[in-house]
């Protein structure tokens, strides 16, 4: 038995798009468990979906470690399959032959975005594992475990716990990279492995951290004085003082109207996507089509 475990979140309409693709795509027997949270929409009837709560908890850990304990105490054994996936993630080719196939020799297959600055943690939003092995590593979501971003920084987040669990057990679990030919984004819209889609703003504005860097950058660019001014003010008179002046000297305009304009195409491009995973079956080719007319 393959148990999905899914937490979904405000945007109802994923819902509906991954249960088809999973069905298209799964040839063994499964049943789907679900957490939900302030959804904009009724759950659709389906066969396949055997576990279905509402819950006010906000931690995506914590719901995720909740579904992971309750398709264990459903398993029939050690051997039934553990997948978790974000609500806006599916497969687009058959996948179990690719995953299955590698959780003898790893244990665990999952999504890794080292395009997040170097983040090398196995990703929730697709993860392949067994229910015996997920109870033997004491599986967990929960971040606490920290690693250095390419940019310098540490960090922790989802799945920092299970990253250090199988670090210290020495297991060498198999990353499913990015895929994609085309990447008019850099983190959203990929393809995993070329079998699993992560739309990755499905229920969160279409903004990343990498759009609002870059924009920052080019208004810096663009305003040299300015900018050289604010540096001189906050070096003469330090972070607490003059801050209304150093305020004034920003490009607020200039930097909202990029903003609102990369956030208008990221929005076209969402739609897009949308649109054809509503009217029909997305695959690697087609997702390829999409994304190649949005570079």
């Amino acid at each position: 038995m393959i148990h999905f475990c899914v937490v979904h979140w405000k945007n109802a309409c994923w819902i509906r798009r991954q249960l088809r693709h999973i069905a298209a795509y799964t040839k063994g027997n499964y049943r789907i468990l679900c957490l939900h949270t302030d959804l904009d929409g009724p759950i659709p009837e389906h066969d396949h979906l055997g576990f279905c709560e509402e819950t006010q908890i906000r931690e995506h850990a914590v719901k995720l470690d909740i579904l992971g304990f309750e398709a264990c105490r459903q398993a029939d054994s050690d051997d039934d399959i553990l997948v978790f996936i974000d609500s806006d993630a599916f497969p687009v080719a058959p996948w179990e032959e690719a995953c299955l196939s590698q959780l003898d020799r790893h244990g665990l297959v999952a999504v890794q975005r080292l395009e997040n600055l170097g983040d090398s943690q196995p990703h929730p939003c697709f993860c392949v594992t067994t229910v015996g092995f997920w109870r033997g590593i004491g599986g967990t979501w929960a971040s606490g475990h920290k690693w250095r971003r390419t940019n310098g920084t540490k960090i922790s987040d989802v799945g920092g716990n299970l990253a250090k669990h199988l670090d210290r057990a020495d297991v060498n679990w198999k990353p499913l990279l990015r895929s994609n030919a085309h990447d008019p984004h850099p983190l959203w819209f990929g393809v995993y492995g070329d079998i699993v889609y992560h739309h990755g703003a499905g229920s969160r504005g279409r903004l990343s951290h990498f759009d609002r860097d870059r924009i920052a950058r080019l208004v810096r660019r663009d305003h040299p004085v300015r900018f050289t001014a604010q540096d001189l003010l906050l070096r003469l008179s330090g972070r607490n003082r003059l801050t209304r002046l150093r305020r004034a000297l920003h490009p607020r305009d200039h930097e909202n109207a990029l903003l609102d304009a990369e956030e208008a195409r990221l929005t076209t491009l969402s739609e897009s996507i949308e649109a054809a995973a509503e009217d029909g079956l997305l695959t690697p080719s087609i997702l390829d089509d999409i994304l190649r007319e949005a570079t």
